[in-house]
């Protein structure tokens, strides 16, 4: 995918670990039912994660879901423009 432009969603790590944790997924993500487990896995996610940034530099974007719901706006704005996007009126209704 050259030139793809990727929008890296991320949330604080003890509050995603809890909400996976406490969602009950019969048969699968087994991982999610023991803390331990858990918490490997999300270290996996975040070296993975360091491994693309380093593949693709400047082409993935890090958004902070808390920055997201404090401040749409400039997020939206910051989104908009790594894409190469404008802002059309109605994105953010």
């Amino acid at each position: 995918m050259p030139g793809a432009r990727i929008i890296h969603m991320q949330r604080d790590a003890l509050d995603t670990c809890y909400s996976v944790f406490k969602s009950l997924i019969f048969g699968a993500h087994s991982y999610s039912y023991n803390l331990e487990e858990l918490a490997d896995y999300y270290q996996s996610y975040r070296a993975h994660m360091q491994h693309w940034r380093e593949a693709f530099p400047g082409q993935i974007l890090d958004v902070s879901y808390e920055d997201l719901v404090r401040d749409a706006d400039a997020q939206a704005g910051r989104m908009l423009d790594f894409c190469g996007l404008e802002f059309e009126q109605g994105m953010l209704e």
